[in-house]
This record gives structure tokens, sequence and C-alpha cells, in this order.
């Protein structure tokens, strides 16, 4: 990674000339592979590694004019490093942050594919009822013979009655799930 990709050319080139303003010194900005980022004039030999952690990013290297002694930009390089480590900070927690939203998008697709399995399941929870029903109804009509199919259709309506509400209970989870979210989307 190199420095520009860090902090942008304009920004480290406002870097070198508010020091040059200040300080009344020049100073070059190199990558590490030597190619001039900001400043003007020939960089001494002495250079001070632009450091954003333990990475090298650049070299600060005071401009130099025969026979000049070169100016500490020792600062400038430590000025230049934190600006560095903050954006890249800053770049880290977007990408966290990037990451924990498309999480939370698909965790909220799938919800709602849940959502829509239990609209399929009233639906299943309701033919239930129904067929109990007309099985108690076929039931009551074939008088003593159909005490035995009276028995299966009980049973069949309890079943519906404790699908439905196993179903709401599900539902109702799935509102907590869906709160949670909207929730943690908004902070």
């Amino acid at each position: 990674m190199q420095l520009k990709d860090v902090l942008g050319l304009e920004t480290v080139q406002v870097l070198v000339e508010e020091w040059a303003k200040a300080t009344g010194n020049q100073a070059v900005l190199t990558d590490t592979e030597g190619n001039l980022l900001a400043g003007e004039g020939v960089a001494s030999e002495n250079k001070t590694a632009v450091m954003c952690d333990s990475t090298c990013l650049g070299y600060v290297s005071a401009a130099v004019k025969e026979e000049e002694t070169p100016a500490d930009v020792s600062g400038l390089a430590r000025v230049i490093g934190k600006m560095a480590t903050d954006a890249m900070a800053k770049a880290a927690e977007a990408s966290k942050r990037d990451h924990l939203h498309a999480i939370i998008e698909e965790a909220s697709a799938d919800i709602a594919k849940i959502n829509e399995i239990t609209k399929n399941l009233d639906k299943i929870e309701k033919n239930q009822k129904i067929l109990a029903l007309n099985a108690s109804i076929e039931a009551a009509r074939a008088g003593e013979a159909g005490r035995g199919f009276a028995i299966v259709a009980t049973d069949v309506s309890a079943l519906a009655t404790d699908f439905g509400n196993n179903n709401r209970q599900i539902k109702d989870e799935l509102d907590k799930l869906n709160s949670v979210m909207a929730s943690i989307e908004k902070a």
C-alpha cells in the first residue's frame, strides 16, 4: 500500500505546501518506490519514513539546494503518518459498517422468507380445520358407524389448533426479530 492510496495526492500536496509555508523549508515526498508524490526540488539523501502502524507508506526528505543543510522533516513525516493511520482506521471502520449492513440485509431477507412460510402455514391450518369440520359432519351422518371417524376428526381439529398456536408463536418471535433488526439498522 502506498501513501497516495491512503490519503490521496491532493491532501499530501497540501500538507507539504503548508509545511513549507510554516517552516520556510521545502520538502519532497516520495512513495516507497521513489516516485515523487509532492514537493519540488531534489530530495536530500537523508529521508524519514512515513509510517502507518508498522508499514512504510513513503518517505519525506528535505529539498536541498547546493551547499545547504537539509531541514529536519521528521515532524512532517510524523504528521503525515498520523493522518495516514487515521485515514486507514476510518476506512477499516467504514468497511466493518458495510459488512455489518450486508449481514443485516441478508438476515432481514431471511426473516422475510420465514414470514412468507408462516403465511403458507396459516393456509394449511385453515385447510386442516375445514377438513376436521367436514370429517365431523360425515361422522355425524354415519351415526353409530361413524363414531371412530368422529374421534379422528376431533384429533385432526386438535392438531390444527396446536399447529396454529405454534405458527403464531413463530410469528411473535419474528416480530421481535424484525424490531431488533430495525433497531440495529438505525444504530
